[in-house]
């Protein structure tokens, strides 16, 4: 694989992502249309066919020859489709371009066609990002070229994008062997490189850390864990805290009404008790007296239940008040729930009413319709219609009538309809293009090649100069001079000619050299002066990206480089002779705007 071959691949950059180039083809001189794409990665709409052998035989009753120029065929609509930028489209051509060969791979008249294919839809997978289909592409032109360089490239690139990088290395390195110029392959072999350097580093420290008792393989998740579990347990405990101060407050609220309840019939008994007489108190302190020990003993037993109960026994238990408490904010989501569903159903409500009136077809007579169903109207004759029906007046019905009405169409007028652009087949104004490449350098050798420029003398500028005027070997540039183009070399570009949407676009991009020289103008020089001539300067002017006749870049060098002072005057003939180029390259571009398809 040649350097050259490998200029226009993938530009990669230095991590591990890649750009993404605009596809151009190979340099390589293909046979029978059989140029290779650049192998920039990217993607595809639809799954490459990785056995076309399994899928519908197309190849059947066809000859050799013809399932070649059917294959090419798709090729060449494969190729445009790519320029364009649909790699969907570029990926099925080159597939069913496949289809057609794949029969008769073994074949030499077909194998470069079949290996082209393959190598164009291992470039377009990897442009649509289907790494593991780009794999098997490569892999197919490699099992019957196990040197091609594009193949190699374009399965090493795939291979370290679905990461399998051991694999990647061993193809780009080959590459890099047979092409140690190749700067592309490379760049993405020093990005597996690293990428695998950056793995095993990872490895070592994660096996590091587990053997050394410090820190697990997962350390990070499982602090986050923790933290996260003791923020649950800590928001746990407040909650509950929160709770049990709520039940005890709620039990002091019961305990002080229970105590109220219970005085109001204890007051109403001792109001009872004071109205009785003294008899009835005298006989009962007697009794009272002698079982005063007992009824102590009783009262201090007593007075410890009513203790103990009073200490042990709550109004309500935490467990119950908890249920209770959860079931009341339960029973408040779900009236929220059923109010916010209530609300939105009565918005829901409103918009339709609003849009029922909205579309409510108003009916002047709607009354005397009566049982008529609403929303139809009367005719004229007393027929009865929707209320959209629209009567036409005998105006309207004719100017409808009229322009329904068949037009016979002139010969003169079809012509003048026809599109002005594209070639005699594309009727529809459908994308167009044709290569120009060839007519544009030759009318740039031609044309520049009689290039001539002149200017007047300057024999005060010599007087005026005394080292120039010293120098009797440059004072003939005093002279009249003149300036001419001797040689149109290095002439190298790309030129077409596009038809889109019915209109002509002519692309051109073009450098080239001119050697030229300046001497004095033998029309005007005078006898006297001949012994004055010397020799004639040299030098070159290169022209680059030239894209217009004014659009360009210039660079101005001398084959001998000349003194100062004659510089000077050297400047104005090249300056002259630059115009005279620019007035050249006018002639050229107009007669490329005349090319058609």
């Amino acid at each position: 694989m040649s350097s050259e071959d490998n200029s226009d691949a993938m530009q990669v950059e230095k991590t591990d992502t890649m750009e993404k180039a605009e596809p151009i083809e190979s340099a390589a001189a293909p046979a029978a249309g059989d140029e290779d794409l650049l192998s920039d990665p990217g993607s595809i709409d639809s799954e490459p066919e990785a056995a076309p052998a399994a899928a519908e035989d197309v190849t059947a009753g066809l000859s050799l020859e013809e399932c070649i120029s059917e294959a090419s065929k798709h090729k060449a609509q494969g190729n445009t489709h790519f320029k364009a930028g649909e790699a969907a489209d570029a990926c099925q051509s080159y597939q069913m371009g496949i289809k057609f060969v794949s029969k008769h791979k073994e074949e030499e008249s077909v194998r470069e066609l079949f290996l082209s294919l393959h190598n164009n839809l291992a470039a377009t997978l990897n442009q649509l990002e289907l790494w593991d289909d780009a794999i098997i592409s490569a892999t197919n032109v490699l099992e019957l070229d196990a040197t091609n360089g594009k193949a190699l490239f374009r399965r090493g690139v795939a291979r370290f994008k679905s990461g399998q990088l051991d694999e990647a290395r061993v193809d780009l390195t080959t590459v890099c062997r047979a092409d140690p110029k190749n700067r592309e392959a490379r760049t993405v072999l020093a990005s597996v490189s690293a990428a695998m350097q950056a793995q095993k580093e990872q490895q070592r420290n994660s096996m590091k850390n587990m053997f050394s008792g410090k820190k697990s393989l997962y350390h990070a998740e499982e602090v986050a864990a923790r933290k996260a579990a003791i923020e649950a347990a800590k928001r746990e405990r407040e909650e509950e805290e929160a709770l049990r101060r709520e039940w005890q407050d709620e039990c002091e609220r019961l305990r002080k009404e229970r105590a109220e309840s219970a005085q109001a019939p204890m007051e109403t008994e001792a109001e009872t008790a004071a109205v009785e007489g003294g008899e009835s108190e005298q006989q009962a302190a007697t009794p009272e007296t002698e079982a005063a020990p007992e009824d102590g003993e009783d009262g201090d037993k007593g007075g410890e239940k009513a203790d103990s109960g009073g200490d042990n026994d709550e109004p309500i238990s935490f467990e119950a008040f908890k249920a209770e408490k959860k079931k009341r904010a339960e029973e408040v989501r779900k009236l929220r729930e059923e109010e916010e569903k209530a609300r939105a159903e009565h918005e829901r409500e409103e918009r339709r009413k609003a849009r029922a009136k909205s579309d409510v077809v108003v009916v002047d007579d709607e009354e005397d319709l009566g049982d008529a169903v609403r929303g139809y109207k009367k005719r004229a004759d007393g027929t009865t219609t929707t209320y959209f029906d629209r009567q036409v007046d005998e105006k309207t019905k004719s100017m409808l009538d009229a322009l329904k009405a068949p037009k016979r169409i002139d010969a003169a007028e079809s012509a003048a309809a026809a599109p002005v652009a594209g070639s005699a087949w594309n009727k529809g104004g459908t994308w167009e293009e044709k290569d120009i490449s060839a007519f544009v350098k030759s009318t740039i050798s031609s044309k520049l090649g009689l290039t001539t420029a002149s200017i007047p003398h300057d024999l005060e500028h010599m007087l005026q100069d005394g080292s120039l005027a010293d120098n009797l070997s440059e004072a003939w540039m005093a002279l009249p001079m003149r300036a001419r183009v001797v040689e149109v070399k290095s002439v190298d570009g790309h030129a077409t000619v596009a038809s889109s949407r019915g209109s002509l676009r002519h692309m051109v991009d073009f450098s080239f050299e001119l050697a030229w020289e300046v001497s004095a103008d033998s029309a005007a020089d005078a006898p006297e002066a001949a012994e004055l001539k010397g020799k004639p300067i040299k030098g070159t002017l290169s022209y680059n990206d030239v894209t217009s006749p004014t659009s360009y870049e210039v660079k101005l060098t001398y084959k001998k480089t000349p003194s100062e002072s004659a510089r000077r005057r050297l400047s104005e003939a090249t300056d002259a002779l630059k115009k005279s180029v620019e007035s050249s390259l006018e002639a050229v571009f107009a007669l490329v705007k005349q090319k058609t398809l």
